[in-house]
């Protein structure tokens, strides 16, 4: 596994609000990593997100680390 990014430094590259995130966080779109309390998402996993807009996805079938939506 290589670095792992917070929500916050997702919505910067995104340009997108942390609460979008968080939202499909919330509905398991998104796979991530909790250390604590801490939420975080792999690197690799988020510059897949934002270049497939999958933020913006409603279908809400969830995201697979490793699969192409």
């Amino acid at each position: 596994m290589g670095r792992l990014v917070t929500i916050a430094e997702l919505a910067a590259r995104s340009g997108t609000c942390e609460s979008t995130w968080r939202k499909a966080i919330a509905r398991e779109e998104i796979p991530v990593i909790r250390i604590g309390r801490a939420v975080r998402i792999a690197e690799e996993v988020a510059e897949r997100l934002i270049r497939e807009g999958t933020a913006r996805r409603t279908s809400g079938t969830p995201v697979e680390a490793g699969a192409v939506a």
